[in-house]
């Protein structure tokens, strides 16, 4: 199978409102089935092949608020 990844927030954590704190930015990633761990950039094109393992963590959201 052949895929595209184009994904915001994977560097820059998403940011929170009025005092809330930023959100978990997001990570994308490849397990071979040889073992080996590619990991995936904001913009990515791949290839992957039987036995592989796709994994897209979205980021999350920034809080809005302080804490009380």
């Amino acid at each position: 199978m052949s895929g595209a990844l184009l994904a915001n927030h994977r560097r820059v954590a998403p940011f929170g409102l009025q005092g809330g704190s930023a959100g978990a930015v997001g990570t994308g990633s490849i397990r071979r089935a040889t073992g080996e761990i590619e990991h995936l950039g904001a913009t990515a094109r791949f290839d992957v092949a039987p036995g592989d393992e796709l994994t897209i963590e979205t980021p999350g959201g920034g809080g809005y608020g302080p804490l009380k």
